[in-house]
């Protein structure tokens, strides 16, 4: 499971964040209610850095499908997943409650 590209167009990453999670992380460990940072600006920064974790990730993702054995990869590719997760449940889907103009289009 490839995540975003560095080299990729966010419009191409919106999509990425569902797939991702998907078979590797409960969606009902998130707290339902949860709140998460109310200051837009902050939201803003956030949202913003969260978005780069996942492009370094992803990167990190194709240096090792490019340079490991695929078992190593696949390895690697599930405990990415297992990090991706909880930045998407616990960061960001309670950030974008509060501040719902960040949710990238195909967050849902």
């Amino acid at each position: 499971m490839a995540l975003c590209s560095i080299t990729t167009s966010r419009k191409q990453c919106d999509g990425a964040f569902t797939q991702i999670i998907q078979g590797h992380y409960p969606t009902h460990v998130i707290a339902d209610g949860m709140r998460m940072i109310k200051n837009p600006a902050v939201a803003k920064q956030v949202s913003e850095l969260m978005l780069d974790v996942f492009r370094r990730l992803d990167e990190s993702t194709h240096m090792v499908k490019e340079t490991c054995s695929p078992e190593e990869f696949s390895a690697y590719n599930k405990a990415v997943a297992r990090v991706v997760g909880p930045i998407v449940m616990d960061v960001l889907k309670p950030l974008y409650v509060d501040n719902p103009t960040l949710k990238p289009p195909n967050w849902d």
